[in-house]
């Protein structure tokens, strides 16, 4: 059966979330840009689970974190514009279908938010230990994102399961 396309109005709630999301890409460059020339030539690039710094490379590697951050962010969003390609827990009917559009292409927008935001704190972390302020944000950062994308999906299951 093929699934009903539906235009989908962007709603306050939506451009909110595309505001902050904006906000926060920016906000990543522009402490880069801010940082760099304080940063050592040689900057952690990649943490283990503890929040110890185990990989280095060139302070230019800096960018990608940023870059990689956009790249999610457009991608999400232009993802959230087709929600009739999405799986789904439920069946999608057309008296159902404008509900479960909108629950989809919402839990992407948050979920772009929620992945920039842990882009954001990936830029600061390793500023601030390659600037040897700090040895090592221990594993509570990593936690907080675990319980943060559970709590997203289980909201969006309950959302979504209610008729």
């Amino acid at each position: 059966m093929q699934r009903p396309k539906i235009n989908q109005r962007f709603t306050f709630l939506d451009f909110l979330l595309l505001l902050i999301n904006c906000g926060i890409v920016v906000s990543s460059f522009a402490y880069c840009f801010v940082s760099y020339s304080e940063l050592p030539q040689i900057i952690p690039t990649h943490f283990s689970a503890s929040g110890v710094a185990d990989k280095f490379g060139d302070k230019a590697s800096i960018w990608f974190l940023p870059a990689i951050s956009a790249l999610l962010w457009v991608a999400l969003w232009v993802l959230s514009l087709y929600p009739h390609w999405f799986n789904y827990l439920t069946e999608i009917t057309e008296k159902n279908a404008k509900r479960q559009y909108l629950l989809a292409s919402r839990l992407l927008r948050v979920l772009s938010v929620l992945i920039g935001f842990i882009f954001l704190f990936a830029v600061y972390e390793t500023i601030v230990i390659a600037q040897q302020k700090i040895h090592s944000f221990g594993i509570a950062p990593l936690l907080v994102i675990g319980l943060s994308f559970l709590l997203l999906f289980v909201i969006y299951a309950v959302k979504s399961s209610k008729n």
